[in-house]
């Protein structure tokens, strides 16, 4: 008996893409076989949308794209946000003083866009 996931949430290095970055033609027919039988297919990941979606693309699918480790989730092709949780400016500043007093690393996604204060 074959067995029927609801649901396959994948890392992107390591886990959907070898040492290469690349999708391997075998993963890319696996993973169309299982949207098609009803599987709900994701990348999760911490990345932004804007260095997942060339992956999404290859897929070929509208998929759900799980973004900055769990703050957002948006379609592949139709851009549709499903959730977002942004913080107001006060828990960003709050957050950025605690750091900064304490000699800290942060790293902020907004609107795209990376806002950190050591590389």
């Amino acid at each position: 008996m074959e067995k029927h996931f609801k649901l396959v949430a994948v890392d992107i290095d390591g886990t959907l893409v070898n040492n290469q970055k690349e999708i391997l033609d075998e993963t890319l027919k696996t993973i169309h076989e299982a949207i098609d039988e009803g599987t709900i297919f994701t990348i999760c990941t911490g990345r932004p949308y804007a260095s997942t979606k060339y992956l999404a693309d290859k897929i070929g699918r509208n998929i759900p794209l799980i973004l900055y480790n769990g703050g957002a989730i948006r379609m592949s092709q139709s851009n549709e946000i499903l959730y977002s949780q942004i913080l107001t400016r006060k828990q960003s500043e709050d957050i950025y003083h605690i750091i900064t007093e304490n000699d800290g690393t942060f790293i902020f996604w907004s609107d795209e866009k990376l806002y950190a204060n050591r590389f």
